[in-house]
């Protein structure tokens, strides 16, 4: 579970770019703050993935691996999307979306269980403006330390594309009902920028607020992502 909002901080990326076909991506990590409970902490990681992109379809696979003294790999993220409704007129782009999660982690990195997350995605431009929602629902997997609850999950934001459409930016905000019993749901703000640096390189930026002690105090992160 520690490394779920990070990944979904990541994500957010793909909402204005991504890259037809496959591409490959790279992104370190600082993520600070005491999750469910735990002592506050930080963690430095190293995030690797690839995806691939068809014209109303893509899939993502992407490994969290820390990279301080104690550290070793995470879980292995599986992710993808299917448009359902073009984008016409008043209209939405709508996607279905599903991530799951393998108990890939090192002991002390993860829950030890599988997790999967499904649901929708509305996306909508106007000019250069995007809007975005998503809504879904998690099914968490228990551990023999906690009975983590199911829970709804959805999220809400903007951008707008700069320079001709070579930088984007965006604000997202999203939640969560309370995973665990005794604890608040999980609030969290991220900004990311991404810039394309060349045809088949992109960068992104990305910095996020959690706001209890069900999301992680802050994430920062950075890397790029290459057409293949």
């Amino acid at each position: 579970m520690k490394f779920y909002l990070a990944i979904a901080v990541l994500s957010v990326a793909a909402v204005t770019e991504s890259f037809a076909g496959w591409s490959v991506s790279g992104s370190t990590q600082y993520i600070k703050g005491a999750y469910l409970g735990d002592e506050e902490s930080s963690l430095k990681l190293l995030n690797l993935g690839v995806r691939y992109t068809a014209e109303s379809w893509s899939a993502t696979a992407s490994l969290p691996v820390v990279i301080e003294m104690d550290g070793g790999l995470g879980d292995l993220f599986f992710s993808g999307s299917y448009d359902l409704v073009e984008e016409f007129f008043w209209l939405p782009d709508i996607s279905v979306t599903s991530q799951l999660k393998a108990p890939t982690a090192k002991d002390g990195l993860g829950t030890g269980q599988w997790d999967l997350a499904t649901g929708l995605n509305f996306r909508k431009t106007a000019g250069p403006w995007l809007g975005f929602a998503d809504l879904g629902y998690a099914f968490i997997g228990d551990t023999d330390a906690a009975d983590f609850n199911n829970s709804i999950t959805y999220g809400l934001g903007a951008g707008r594309f700069l320079c001709d459409g070579d930088c984007s930016f965006l604000l997202y905000y999203q939640g969560s009902g309370s995973i665990l019993d005794g604890y608040p749901p999980a609030r969290q703000l991220s900004l990311g920028i991404n810039y394309r640096l060349s045809p088949s390189l992109l960068g992104t930026l990305i910095g996020s607020k959690g706001f209890n002690s069900s999301s992680q105090k802050y994430v920062l992160a950075a890397g790029v992502q290459f057409q293949i």
